[in-house]
């Protein structure tokens, strides 16, 4: 069963942390929740713009709140490349606001 991704304390951090800054004027430098198909599996990419000062690495999570699979500067963590079929399916949420 799937959960709210939107329930989940990571991605209320995220958003929280995000909206601690003010708006970007361009739409590419926000923050966003994205919906994204691995393999068929369903996981939602917290995009970190690089117009934010933070050491964090993009997260990817299911929606249930695990921690599906890890971005890193170092190839041999990267656990996200592994996956075959990676698709885009929605923004679900924009640092608008």
């Amino acid at each position: 069963m799937e959960g709210n991704i939107m329930e989940c304390e990571e991605v209320i951090e995220f958003i929280e942390d995000m909206r601690s800054d003010p708006v970007p004027a361009e739409e590419e430098d926000r923050a966003t929740i994205e919906k994204y198909t691995f393999d068929g599996k369903v996981a939602y990419l917290l995009v970190i713009p690089p117009t934010y000062f933070t050491d964090a690495l993009p997260s990817v999570i299911d929606s249930n709140c695990n921690t599906f699979c890890m971005y890193s500067h170092v190839d041999a963590e990267d656990t996200c490349d592994d996956y075959q079929e990676v698709k885009f399916i929605e923004v679900v949420w924009r640092h608008d606001e």
